[in-house]
């Protein structure tokens, strides 16, 4: 039963994090950036990010 309803959803659990990865990974560097150096090199992610 587990399984039946598991394959689907990681289908589009894993769809969801291919669509979103550069995104996700981007966010997760501005936040750790913001909090170990105070958003000093946060303009860098940005730029290379347009």
């Amino acid at each position: 039963m587990f399984f039946e309803l598991w394959t689907p959803l990681k289908n589009i659990f894993n769809n969801f994090l291919q669509n979103n990865e550069n995104y996700l990974l981007f966010r997760t560097y501005n936040l750790v950036d913001d909090f170990t150096y105070g958003g000093q090199r946060s303009g860098e992610a940005k730029e290379i990010d347009r």
